[in-house]
């Protein structure tokens, strides 16, 4: 293939170009494309524009002459091979112009055929000098040129300078030798003066921060062009090695044959020139009975270096060089080390071959790779589930059988997925992150998280934690054990205590019932002798007939009558006050956390406890400031409920005067504390390490079961709370539970500040009233059909009717549990019917309502009233609703209703 060059001809003499552009025709397979200039300015401009490889220049032109014309050239075109042309009075000139950097001249009309070839000459010669220039620049060793008189720095690659510690800069135009440790190493260039070549000459300096260094020079000297170059590496170490070496070198004579590790000198050829007693022990041979032989013949028994063979590489480079191979020879596997030898003029001449034993250490290898391999087994076989999990991301990175198995994934379809996918909500209040306290709690701790199988039902686990580093990827393992059947084991063993609770204590609250129902029966008895007499005389009054009988109308028997009725409404708040006890109490199965009024829980529990206190003990309750706190009211009540019967139990009857219980709370930080403390026999000191065990009691057979306080500890703890106790015999028995504060504020409606005030009458609104109890429709009825248009539906089947035909109530009061369509059911339809009816519903209930009907009414959001409810908190809730409906719709547009 022809090769093209650019050539740029500088003459203003057309003879001359003709000439020129005659004899560059193509030959040897170049082909010349010249383009010729007359004047140095044109040129100059062109050779910007335009890339040549080769300026043929006359220094004579119409614009310039002699030196001047190559400066101006060379400095327009750095690094361009120029070619002067001159006539024969020039050509001191012309010797001058190529001292200052052109690659040549020739004489004018006597170049003839030689043109062409000084051309391709200086175009090769500047490729040349571009390559060399680059290897220079990006050498690893130290690369440096300087006069040969003087060792002045003409030039130095980056490497260099590093290995002086200087910059280029603070180097070029001073001389190599200031930078020595005195005396100055001046010898190094007399001998290049005279050799004109140095290999290997130590030259001891001080880098520019004064830390002694120790170079390795190579050196070339060109007389012709006055510069020594050569190349630099820092032996430093090395010679620090050396030194102590030498130092130590009878020593080492003396010794050789002791070191463990397998040693040889062996030179360029491969053959060994000396071994020590290991090597030729482990040989099977006599130390002389190896030298002369090959090293690789001998070590590895083959007829060429084996495969990254470190004397190999050591004689390519001319340093040391390391590498682990296996060596059938010496029976295992090897860390060999090829260390340079080198003669008094630092001509290397071999190398020293140590061969250390690392078989043990592979074998510590293989070792480790086998205990993976059992890691692996028995973390697929353990009977726990384990995941490995990335804890930045959650994504999982392995799971065992067990966790496949418990989940009804496979692993491949767990790897990949986060951890995130397969928790559940966690706490209910938001205050535990689940994936945060896996991913990065602290090690050991075992918490309880919902996890969601394949299928979406939902499991209980408890689930352990620890870092754990796998072939140095940071993971998180994650332990689950299935504790949803011990968890209902659990529920029943609580519901077990609540019945034995609620059948001790039936006597008693029948007892506190019908101590308020006696008197409430005997005054509503009274009253309804009494008011058909007001009735007839009333009649009397009215029809101007003279009165019979005007008793009834004496205003003594008038306030006795209103005292009656007095008296039986406080009975029955007595009862009411009794019946919401039980109704907490009887709420225990939701496993729902919510804010809870824990002063009403302390109350209600106390209100259960009373007859089982009252024959023992004063009961004080302090708990007027004591917070709302994130818990289940039911489980609430039945652990105050278990200490409160706990506490009357272990005081003997009869002397109320000086037996106490107290209960009182109070905050600290986040937590609620409430303490219930007993003037009690108090516990055995014997015994309070087993106060919280299942089934174990002090009371007399068929007194207890031995899982009330066992239970409290389990609920107080799935609260998220702990229970401690301090007892002594003599002194007493206090237990102190410790609950999270919530931040919600209740669902249930509160009675308004102004109960049992009559309300400003507002707009009259339309209600539709949905239970099944006829009498509390018509209590209801009366109680609201004053300011209001009642229109009563006796079941969730008449309602839907209603409701079909007409949604514009403006409240719906409706029951929870009705047979049937229940309140639940109804608002559902509504809900999806008609989002904004469905609304305006206000839930009424009795209070026992299911954990399925507990969980409808949070995730509903509406209003909900508690039966027997206050008659004022009703109207007035009532009257706010119809407000409102009224101020967002002053006329209420028609609701369309779905088909």
């Amino acid at each position: 293939m022809m090769e093209t060059l650019e050539v740029l001809l500088v003459e203003d003499n057309p003879g001359d170009q003709a000439l020129i552009r005659e004899l560059l025709t193509p030959d040897e397979g170049t082909h010349y494309h010249v383009e010729a200039l007359s004047r140095l300015a044109d040129a100059c401009g062109r050779i910007r524009s335009q890339p040549f490889d080769l300026v043929l220049l006359d220094l004579s032109l119409p614009d310039s002459q002699g030196l001047d014309t190559f400066t101006r050239m060379r400095d327009a075109a750095p690094g361009l091979p120029i070619v002067v042309l001159t006539g024969n009075s020039d050509e001191t000139v012309a010797t001058h112009a190529v001292q200052a950097g052109a690659q040549d001249y020739l004489v004018k009309g006597s170049a003839g055929r030689e043109l062409a070839r000084a051309v391709r000459y200086a175009v090769e010669r500047n490729r040349l000098e571009e390559k060399h220039r680059s290897l220079f620049e990006n050498a690893e060793v130290g690369m440096f040129r300087t006069a040969l008189d003087a060792s002045v720095v003409i030039d130095i690659n980056r490497k260099g300078a590093e290995l002086f510690g200087r910059t280029r800069a603070r180097m070029v135009g001073v001389e190599l030798t200031s930078f020595c440790v005195s005396p100055p190493r001046t010898e190094l260039w007399e001998v290049l003066r005279t050799a004109g070549a140095v290999r290997g000459f130590e030259l001891e300096i001080r880098t520019g921060a004064g830390e002694p260094r120790t170079l390795l020079l190579s050196a070339r000297a060109f007389p012709s062009q006055g510069i020594v170059e050569g190349s630099a590496i820092d032996i430093t170490e090395r010679k620090v090695a050396a030194e102590a070496a030498r130092r130590a070198k009878e020593e080492w004579e003396r010794t050789f044959d002791a070191v463990p590790d397998l040693i040889a000198l062996i030179d360029q050829d491969h053959r060994i020139v000396r071994a020590n007693r290991a090597m030729a022990t482990r040989l099977g041979a006599q130390p002389d009975a190896l030298m002369g032989r090959r090293c690789f013949e001998v070590i590895h028994g083959t007829s060429e270096p084996a495969t990254d063979c470190p004397h190999e590489r050591m004689i390519r480079s001319g340093l040391e060089e390391y590498a682990e191979l296996a060596a059938s020879r010496l029976g295992g596997f090897f860390a060999m080390t090829a260390t340079p030898l080198r003669d008094g003029a630092g001509n290397l001449v071999g190398c020293v071959h140590i061969a250390r034993d690392i078989t043990e250490r592979r074998q510590h290898e293989e070792a480790l790779l086998a205990s993976e391999t059992r890691f692996r087994a028995i973390f697929d076989n353990v009977s726990d589930g384990l995941l490995l999990a990335d804890p930045g991301t959650g994504a999982l990175i392995m799971a065992n059988r067990s966790i496949c198995r418990m989940l009804g994934y496979s692993a491949d379809e767990l790897t990949g997925m986060s951890i995130r996918d397969l928790l559940g909500a966690g706490d209910p209040a938001g205050t535990v992150d689940p994936f945060d306290s896996l991913m990065h709690g602290a090690a050991g701790t075992i918490i309880e998280l919902p996890v969601m199988r394949k299928d979406g039902a939902g499991l209980v686990m408890e689930v352990g934690s620890a870092p754990i580093v796998i072939e140095g990827l940071r993971l998180v393992m994650g332990s689950f054990r299935d504790v949803t059947e011990t968890r209902a084991l659990e529920a029943s063993m609580a519901r077990a205590d609540r019945l034995a609770t609620m059948g001790m204590l039936a006597a008693g609250v029948a007892h506190e019932i019908n101590n308020p129902l006696a008197y409430v029966l005997a005054n509503v008895d009274d009253l309804a002798s009494y008011l058909p007499q007001l009735s007839r005389s009333l009649d009397a009054i009215r029809s101007g007939q003279p009165l019979g009988d005007a008793a009834a109308l004496d205003p003594a028997a008038l306030a006795g009558a209103v005292d009656r009725v007095q008296d039986a409404l406080d009975g029955l708040r007595r009862i009411k006050e009794i019946a919401r006890g039980l109704g907490s109490f009887s709420r225990v199965e939701s496993s729902e956390r919510g804010p809870v009024d824990l002063a009403g829980a302390i109350r209600a529990a106390a209100a259960m406890a009373h007859n089982e206190v009252k024959y023992r003990a004063t009961l004080s309750v302090q708990v007027d400031d004591a917070p709302q706190v994130l818990a289940s009211e039911g489980k609430l009540s039945q652990v105050f409920l278990n200490l409160l019967v706990n506490a009357a139990h272990a005081i003997p009857e009869g002397d109320l005067e000086h037996n106490r219980i107290v209960v009182r709370s109070w905050t600290e930080g986040p937590h609620a504390l409430v303490e219930v403390w007993d003037t009690g026999v108090g516990i055995p000191k014997e015994n309070m390490d087993r106060v919280f065990d299942p089934f174990f009691t002090t009371k007399g057979v068929g007194k207890g079961t031995g899982l009330g306080l066992s239970i409290c500890k389990h609920l107080v703890t799935e609260l998220g709370g702990d229970i401690r106790v301090e007892s002594a015999v003599g002194w007493g028995t206090r237990f102190l539970v410790r609950l999270p504060i919530a931040n919600a504020e209740l669902k249930e409606a509160p009675a308004p500040d102004n109960a049992g005030v009559p309300a400003e009458r507002g707009p009259r609104g339309r209600i539709l009233l949905v239970d099944d109890e006829a009498p509390i429709c018509k209590a209801i009825n009366r109680l609201l059909g004053v300011d209001h248009d009642v229109t009563i539906a006796p079941s969730g089947e008449a309602a839907q009717a209603i409701l079909g035909q007409d949604p514009s109530f403006d409240v719906i009061l409706c029951d929870l549990m009705m047979p049937g369509i229940t309140g639940m059911e109804l608002h559902a339809w509504l809900a999806q019917r008609d989002p904004a009816t469905a609304s305006r519903v206000v839930f009424l209930t009795g209070g026992a309502f299911t954990p399925r009907a507990a969980a409808y009414l949070a995730s509903a959001g509406n209003p909900t009233i508690s039966k027997p409810f206050d008659p004022a908190a009703l109207r007035e809730l009532v009257a706010e609703r119809v407000r409102g409906e009224h101020d967002r719709a002053t006329v209420r547009e028609p609701v369309p209703v779905k088909q």
